[in-house]
């Protein structure tokens, strides 16, 4: 048996060998490719499920954020709606997942795709494409779509007919889940006596700056202060660092010559930044479009050579300030060394230091740009004994590279070192103390001369004159909070609430003046079903409601699914 196994396998072994190594070969390939699921490759590959997305893929994350970026930016119904959810708590990183929940869930009821009709009519309501008059604005539209054919904008006619497509679904969704509301009659009646209610109200303006009390303080009330408000004083931290400067003025000479397609592609990619002069010509209705837009950019081509220059000056300070910044990395050269200046001068850059700031307070010689202020503040407190290079970071005179050299931690200040500010603090609290005292003692004085007969005027002078201010007084007559008059402030409609005929408000104060509010007419509405506002109301305050619950329960299917995936997430 042995002797037949060996002759056989002798005479066969180039074809037995063939086939053991065809079998290894697809073996091999069968459990390394990545399409199969059996090799390593797609254990390297991030999940966060959230329904059917995959939030770790760029690519549906970047989708999630623009549809809802778009969604928010042309449709202002959806834009409050979203804002009332998050005056409700949610929290606005988590608008675009609360977007995706309403559409997983209108997918999942399978609700019919918009007409051409309600899509028209989305559209003719959006405030991007209406006029001063609140009406639908052809040519603005019109101007929209060439934008985006020509690819100006950061999103194509695909997105946007996608986003309006899935806001009207949303929409039905919304209709469908919200039912009927159930609204309390007492509900409805608040709401009608606090916007229906109509008013005629006297004012009584007390002028802050003719207040000046003498507040003389005492060295212990400034210690007593101290001690109760020392957080108020509190050094913040500060980091020293200094800096490698690439200015644009010098990167201007490297700037190749742009060719003219360059600058008119620049232009046509940024029309917005290039106005046509007021006494450009208009262009007709009946004239070449391509003539009369190659007129518009001559007009104002000195105006993108200009621009275009500058960018690309930009530019090279940026790509000189990371070079710059990976030399050091690589070579570890430290500042104050012949290495190190060498590096400053084959880039072109200039060695400056810079006072010790606070993250609120970057020194106007970094930047006096606000947006820059906050990326170099951010930046440099990144820094310390790990990280001592910071990357290359661009203001509005060009790049900088910082370099870190100490952190300088909170503290508690000492008594003597603020004494200024705590006595000013001090001063100050005692005169608001003061004034709402005052307020206090007006209140009370005009209530009384109001019970003896004189008007408002009256009294409200006469209180002002014993306490030494100055007192306006103005009326408000016949109105309601639901169309209010100019004259009515937040602070003033506050006061209403809680007041009846013939009473005077509590004095409310503003940085410059005290309001006194006299009722001197309060007449409430009808609050019965006779009265046509009350079911308008009541069908209204239904509507929100049931609005509400919907809101609530797709908030809920959302965090029942975050918190389902968080333990698949790899």
């Amino acid at each position: 048996m042995i002797s037949w196994i060996q002759n056989t396998f002798q005479k066969h072994f180039r074809v037995i060998f063939a086939v053991l190594l065809i079998v290894i070969i697809i073996s091999f390939v069968f459990v390394t490719n990545a399409s199969s699921g059996l090799g390593r490759a797609d254990r390297h590959m991030a999940t966060k499920p959230f329904f059917d997305l995959n939030l770790a893929s760029p690519a549906d994350a970047a989708k999630l954020e623009l549809d809802n970026r778009l969604s928010i930016s042309f449709n202002d119904r959806r834009a409050r709606e979203l804002s009332e959810l998050i005056m409700r708590g949610l929290p606005q990183e988590y608008l675009s997942l609360f977007r995706y929940t309403e559409l997983y869930l209108a997918n999942q009821l399978r609700l019919p795709n918009p007409t051409d009709a309600e899509i028209r009519d989305l559209i003719q309501s959006m405030p991007a494409f209406m006029d001063n008059e609140r009406k639908f604005d052809h040519a603005a539209y019109d101007q929209f779509r060439q934008n985006l054919a020509s690819g100006s904008l950061n999103f194509t006619g695909a997105d946007f007919n996608r986003v309006i497509s899935d806001d009207i679904r949303i929409e039905r969704l919304h209709t469908l889940l919200s039912g009927p509301g159930y609204v309390l009659p007492a509900d409805v009646k608040l709401f009608l006596e606090e916007n229906d209610t109509i008013w005629t109200i006297d004012l009584a303006s007390i002028d802050r700056a003719s207040f000046a009390p003498a507040v003389t303080p005492a060295d212990a009330d400034i210690e007593d202060f101290f001690k109760k408000n020392t957080f108020l004083y509190t050094i913040t931290p500060k980091v020293n660092v200094s800096y490698a400067e690439f200015p644009l003025n010098t990167a201007f000479a490297s700037v190749r010559p742009a060719t003219p397609e360059q600058l008119r592609a620049f232009h046509d990619a940024n029309p917005a930044r290039f106005p046509q002069p007021a006494d450009a010509p208009k262009a007709e209705e009946s004239a070449d479009p391509k003539l009369a837009a190659d007129a518009a950019y001559e007009r104002v081509r000195p105006q993108v050579e200009s621009a275009y220059r500058a960018e690309q000056a930009m530019h090279l300070t940026g790509q000189s300030a990371s070079n710059f910044a990976v030399a050091l990395f690589d070579s570890g050269v430290k500042p104050g060394t012949k290495a190190f200046s060498d590096l400053l001068f084959d880039h072109k850059a200039t060695y400056r230091e810079v006072p010790a700031f606070a993250e609120n307070d970057v020194p106007a010689e970094l930047t006096g740009d606000p947006r820059a202020a906050r990326q170099i503040a951010a930046q440099a407190f990144s820094l310390g004994e790990d990280r001592r290079v910071s990357d290359a970071i661009q203001t509005e005179r060009g790049s900088i590279v910082l370099f870190w050299n100490s952190t300088i931690p909170a503290r508690e200040p000492t008594l003597e070192e603020v004494r200024d500010r705590v006595a000013a603090d001090y001063t100050e609290n005692e005169k608001r103390r003061l004034f709402t005292e005052l307020g206090r003692t007006l209140r009370a004085s005009i209530a009384s001369a109001l019970q003896s007969g004189k008007t408002f005027a009256q009294a409200a002078e006469a209180a002002a004159e014993a306490a030494g201010v100055k007192v306006e007084v103005s009326s408000l007559a016949d109105f309601t909070r639901r169309e209010p008059p100019a004259g009515l402030t937040p602070q003033i409609g506050g006061t209403l609430q809680s007041l009846d005929q013939g009473g005077v408000s509590d004095m409310v104060a503003t940085p410059d003046k005290g309001l006194l509010v006299y009722a001197r007419a309060k007449t409430p509405p009808d609050a019965t079903e006779a009265n046509p506002r009350y079911i308008e109301t009541r069908d209204g305050i239904a509507a929100d409601y049931g609005r509400a619950a919907a809101a609530a329960y797709i908030n809920d299917l959302m965090n029942q699914e975050l918190n389902r995936t968080a333990s698949v997430t790899e």
